[in-house]
Order: C-alpha cells, then sequence, then structure tokens
C-alpha cells in the first residue's frame, strides 16, 4: 500500500472520529423542541402566554424581577478588584434589560431561558455572586448563549457590541462567552420540563396586555 493511500485513510479515520466526537459532544445540547415529546400542564401553558402577550414594560420587570432573586446583597469590593472588573453601564439594570430586550427583539423564551442559565451558573460555582458589578455583562453574555442556542438564525457577536451601546468589545463578548460556557460546564441545554417548572415559579402580578 503506497505512502498516498496510508495517509488518505489515516485522514478519513480522523475526519470519522471528529464526526463521532462532534456528535457525542452535541448531543445534548439541541433546543428543547428537540427532546423527547413532552406536554406542559395548562396552567405552565397559560402563564408563558401570558409572559408572551404582556406589555414590554411589565415584561422586562419579570425579568428584573427574577434577576432580583438571585442577586447577592450589595458586595463592597477593593480598588483592585474595582479596576479588574471594570465599570458597568451607566444605567438602570431594568433598562439594560429593556435595551437588550428591544434591540433584539428575540422571543421572550429566548430571555427567559437567559435566568434559568444565570441560575445553573450560580449554582454550578459557588464562589461566584451575582451583584451589581457584574449582573450587566453576566446577563448580556447568558442572553447571548440563550439567543445561540434556541435560534437558527441568531446574532452574531458583532451585533451584540451593537446591542450593548459598544459599552463592551467584540472581543470582550468573545471571551467572556467562552469563559461562560466553560463555567457551565459547556451544558447549556434545560429541558422542556425544567423550563415550565421555571415558569410556574414566577410571580406574575395582574397585567395588561399589550
Amino acid at each position: 500500500m503506497g505512502v498516498s493511500v496510508i495517509k488518505k485513510y489515516l485522514l478519513k479515520l480522523f475526519i470519522l472520529f471528529l464526526l463521532v466526537s462532534a456528535e457525542t459532544i452535541f448531543a445534548g445540547l439541541k433546543p428543547f423542541e428537540e427532546i423527547e415529546a413532552y406536554s406542559p400542564t395548562v396552567a405552565a401553558t397559560t402563564r408563558l402566554n401570558t409572559l408572551r402577550e404582556m406589555t414590554s414594560k411589565d415584561f422586562v420587570r419579570i425579568i428584573r424581577q427574577e434577576l432580583n432573586k438571585i442577586m447577592s446583597p450589595k458586595v463592597q469590593l477593593t480598588e483592585e478588584e474595582q479596576r479588574s472588573l471594570g465599570d458597568e453601564p451607566p444605567v438602570r439594570l431594568e433598562e439594560w434589560i429593556r435595551i437588550i430586550n428591544t434591540r433584539t427583539e428575540m422571543p421572550r423564551e429566548d430571555m427567559l431561558y437567559t435566568i434559568i442559565i444565570l441560575k445553573r451558573l450560580l449554582h454550578r460555582n459557588k464562589k461566584l455572586r451575582l451583584t451589581r458589578n457584574n449582573a450587566y455583562r453576566l446577563f448580556l453574555i447568558a442572553t447571548i448563549l440563550s439567543n445561540k442556542m434556541l435560534e437558527d438564525v441568531n446574532h452574531e457577536n458583532i451585533d451584540w457590541e451593537e446591542i450593548s451601546c459598544r459599552w463592551y468589545s467584540n472581543k470582550q463578548l468573545n471571551l467572556w462567552e467562552i469563559e461562560m460556557f466553560g463555567a457551565l460546564g459547556c451544558k447549556v441545554h434545560i429541558d422542556e420540563r425544567k423550563f415550565y417548572k421555571f415558569i410556574m415559579t414566577i410571580d406574575l402580578p395582574p397585567l395588561k396586555k399589550r
């Protein structure tokens, strides 16, 4: 067998190995629509429809409310810690959520998925706390992961630089996305049962439809 034939054979084996590895890695990362059939309760479906139909202003308040549940009390940072983190956008967190929600026009499920990703991130990294000093960027990065996970056509990171009013650079966003993906153990899939279980925990006050 000639050397060139052997090289071609080894190349085919290597490509096959990559394909099998990729299938194994991403098997658990499919959107919940492709996972085994699950029928949510009428109550869960009703609550999700309420979230879909409420005004944008009310929906942003709901997301802010859910962030409040997982945020730590105000943390006093040293000057060195503050320098390492950098400054967050000079707007209220609720306004930051509104900006992202308005500029992306993404399905509301994506932003609800974002909260679940953040809850998982904090659960897997016990020393990490969600505070006023990191909530803006962590929420943004979790939203990026959520959007890429759920949507076939999603925003590129260069788009997210514009969405975030250029407060964070494309380079920063790329780095933080990789870091969060790693901190999540590459597990960004959330099955439908967990999604609807989260929906049932959201406090829904009487709201007007949009």
